[in-house]
């Protein structure tokens, strides 16, 4: 039984993956800050009858005193951790016309979706077996490489360090047992989507325009994070997976 550790793991594609591991009988840490929709997570679990198990742990990992802690606790219980899914993220406040983004929100935005990642690498990787082999995978998405609206400068520009920050930790670790690769979604079904097209008919819209009719449900981007932490994965190092569903085609 693998330890997988899922932050950002109480909605949306974090929330997928904790129930896709926890069906194939890994032991899943979520974390998330809040201690609600981490019980909830724990009963959907339950409920599921899952071959493995879910544990919660509420931390704020932008903060990485917290993110120290939080590892402190886990190595009480855990002899080292298998897969790290770095999949928390915002998009407010930091979004709209560059000059309209405070200090203070941009400093929100990267404190979150970078710094957050950063942190948990830097104390994970301590707490990987390199001799069985890891995985780690960082959840950036398709504005941060190929696609770049004007209102999303700020969010984009997070994305985009997230996979640099990818693959440069990628030629590091490689020979030392660790993968570190990256996933790029494009239109996915999550209240984080729906805010970022303006409501959820906006977001239906561009549901209409996909080449495929439609974006991806959060079960799909669960089921590549899956692949990419298996063993199946294992020649993929420092790779940027972009899953758009054809998007890019057009």
């Amino acid at each position: 039984m693998r330890a997988v550790m899922i932050t950002g793991a109480t909605s949306g594609i974090g929330r997928a993956a904790v129930h896709r591991f926890a069906k194939e009988g890994d032991h899943v840490i979520a974390v998330g800050r809040s201690q609600t929709k981490g019980m909830q997570l724990l009963q959907e679990s339950d409920s599921n009858g899952y071959i493995g198990c879910v544990d919660f742990f509420q931390a704020n990992i932008a903060n990485e005193t917290e993110v120290i802690q939080l590892y402190k606790e886990l190595s009480m219980t855990f002899s080292s951790i298998d897969v790290l899914v770095n999949n928390v993220g915002i998009a407010t406040p930091a979004a709209g016309a560059l000059e309209r983004i405070t200090e203070d929100e941009w400093h929100k935005l990267v404190n979150t979706n970078v710094e957050a990642t950063l942190w948990m690498m830097k104390h994970g990787i301590k707490h990987m077996d390199r001799k069985k082999g890891a995985s780690i995978i960082n959840l950036a998405a398709t504005v941060g490489v190929t696609t770049h609206p004007p209102a999303l400068a700020a969010y984009s520009a997070s994305k985009a360090a997230l996979v640099a920050l990818t693959k440069s930790l990628a030629s590091r670790y490689a020979k030392q047992g660790i993968r570190i690769n990256a996933i790029s979604p494009e239109l996915v079904d999550t209240p984080l989507a729906h805010w970022l097209y303006g409501g959820k008919k906006a977001f239906e819209c561009a549901n209409s325009k996909h080449p495929r009719g439609i974006g991806a449900a959060p079960d799909e981007i669960a089921s590549i994070i899956y692949f990419l932490a298996s063993k199946d994965a294992s020649y993929i190092i420092g790779h940027n997976l972009i899953a758009d569903g054809g998007l890019s085609l057009k």
